[in-house]
């Protein structure tokens, strides 16, 4: 139970707060090997996961997070109990106990999933924690940090529409229609039609063909978006969806038209992002994120009209975008 529970406080302080996930190993005291860490003005805040009674080995913590290359650490302890608070005493007891070592601890039911003590030097932390815990989720800053994506999505949606009706078919899109639009169509972008290279990113080939697109990028486009910020994040999605437009037209003679390209570019940004932070984060998730693209890679290699030239031009396009923001524009936790 404590487990699951972790988990999922994990992912929704990740997801809609701003930390990062660290791993730190097997650490006497704690019951995760997982904390997350975010920075906060000239210091950086850890939280880690405890069982009441349990005493965390702070010097080998505060160590490990030097070796790391962590400074200056404000460690807010989560205490997690997982039966009733019968027989633990009066909660002034433990709550005196905690204050007198200076502890910033925050006390969790399990059973009631209710906070019953926290240090209030630690508000804002009870706020994100009360709302994380009760499985409220802050929708504005939910809404706040997926707005492009939900625009990028609805822009797609709008346009597949207008071409569908065209078409009388939501099957399958007239070629005529969609040349119309700006698909890629060579013969088109060598009389001058550059801006072919971005109105094919807008176009799909059938509602299944869009619905995999966009499904893809509302499962992908939050993360990347949370991870580089909105400004960083657009600029991925246009630049590598270029790109893969522009290594479609070099490489591939054929009508290609959808998101992929700069979907894929947006998993490679992912990629540089997990290669860049796989010693916090852990290597689990570099593992996890590179099988996906080179599952992706394969299933369009073995597919028959998949334009592969623009899921690699994009990729690779991803890959090196995210590693330049990620050594030179993007804040360090």
């Amino acid at each position: 139970m404590q487990e699951k529970y972790i988990k999922k406080v994990l992912d929704s302080m990740m997801r809609y707060y701003g930390y990062n996930l660290l791993e730190i190993g097997n650490i006497e005291g704690l019951l995760s090997q997982w904390a997350i860490i975010k920075e906060i003005g000239h210091q950086k805040r850890l939280i880690v996961f405890t069982e009441f009674h349990e005493k965390i080995d702070k010097v080998y913590l505060l160590r490990y997070l030097n070796n790391q290359g962590l400074n200056n650490v404000e460690i807010v302890t989560v205490v997690l109990l997982d039966h009733n608070l019968k027989g633990l005493g009066e909660s002034g007891d433990w709550s005196a106990s905690l204050q007198q070592n200076g502890e910033k601890t925050i006390i969790v039911d399990l059973q009631k999933n209710y906070i019953t003590y926290f240090d209030e030097s630690v508000n804002e932390v009870i706020n994100e924690l009360a709302n994380v815990i009760n499985y409220n989720r802050p929708k504005n800053q939910e809404r706040k940090k997926s707005t492009a994506t939900f625009i990028l999505i609805g822009i797609n949606i709008l346009v597949f529409l207008i071409t569908a009706y065209l078409s009388n078919s939501l099957f399958n899109i007239n070629d005529d229609v969609l040349v119309k639009f700006g698909a890629k169509y060579n013969p088109a972008i060598e009389s001058g039609q550059y801006f072919r290279l971005l109105t094919c990113m807008f176009l799909h080939g059938g509602i299944i063909h869009i619905a995999l697109n966009m499904y893809a990028l509302y499962s992908i486009g939050p993360l990347v978006e949370r991870i580089y910020g909105r400004s960083k994040y657009l600029t991925i999605y246009f630049v590598t969806g270029i790109i893969a437009s522009l290594a479609s037209y070099i490489f591939s003679t054929g009508l290609s038209v959808g998101a992929s390209g700069a979907i894929f570019g947006l998993l490679g940004a992912v990629l540089a992002y997990a290669f860049k932070e796989r010693n916090n984060i852990g290597k689990d998730f570099l593992r996890s994120v590179l099988s996906t693209l080179i599952a992706n890679l394969i299933i369009g290699l073995s597919i028959a009209n998949i334009d592969n030239f623009a899921h690699i031009g994009g990729a690779l396009s991803g890959v090196v975008l995210g590693e330049i923001y990620m050594n030179f524009f993007r804040k360090k936790v």
